[in-house]
């Protein structure tokens, strides 16, 4: 992939779209920051628990979510 070694910002990363986005781009060994601001729009323990996946299938430590 063309994105290899490279460091890609994701914004919505504890949303539906966002975490499959996060979690392909890890797949293809990118570096990934994920910001959200966790609203409680839509669920935020929903939004808790996708980043809780990301951050344990992250063997390389390749990402790094902001709060924002």
């Amino acid at each position: 992939m063309i994105l290899q070694n490279q460091k890609i910002l994701v914004t919505g990363a504890a949303g539906f779209i966002g975490s499959r986005t996060v979690q392909r781009l890890l797949s293809e060994n990118v570096k990934v920051v994920g910001i959200d601001n966790m609203n409680e729009y839509y669920n935020p323990l929903l939004k808790q628990k996708r980043i809780e996946i990301i951050k344990d299938i992250d063997k390389k430590k390749s990402f790094k979510f902001l709060r924002v």
